[in-house]
């Protein structure tokens, strides 16, 4: 029994050293691929990144750039300038809608008004 007891312990053990082992190659390779800046900048986004993922993604945008190029080739050169200029002007939409979304989304005590201010005269809560 002492024996079995033995053996699952060894086991475990090398497992654990083999899990870190893994973890340690990993973020070797991640720092071989990526910089050291990088991982230091930014430590779970790419431990978090997924290469096949990420090639699946760019071959879907691949093909829809491509059929949609192949789109823009079968219409007529009007059309099809119309067509460009209509959806840059929804892209540039799509930017500006997100930029005064990140605008509003600012620092939340940007305008608090019991935050200290060295300026304003009167009453603040502060330490």
């Amino acid at each position: 029994m002492t024996e079995a007891v033995q053996t699952v312990e060894a086991a475990t053990a090398d497992r654990a050293a083999m899990r870190h082992r893994h973890q340690q190659e990993y973020l070797a390779l991640l720092v071989n691929e990526y910089g050291t800046e990088r991982i230091r900048r930014d430590p779970v986004g790419v431990r978090v990144t997924n290469p096949h993922r990420q090639a699946a993604e760019a071959r879907a945008r691949a093909a829809a750039t491509h059929a949609e190029a192949d789109d823009l080739r079968s219409l007529p050169v009007n059309t099809a300038a119309r067509r460009i200029e209509a959806k840059r002007a929804e892209q540039e939409q799509t930017r500006q809608r997100a930029a005064a979304r990140a605008q509003q989304l600012r620092d939340p005590f940007e305008h608090d008004p019991y935050r200290h201010d060295p300026h304003r005269d009167g009453l603040t809560r502060s330490l």
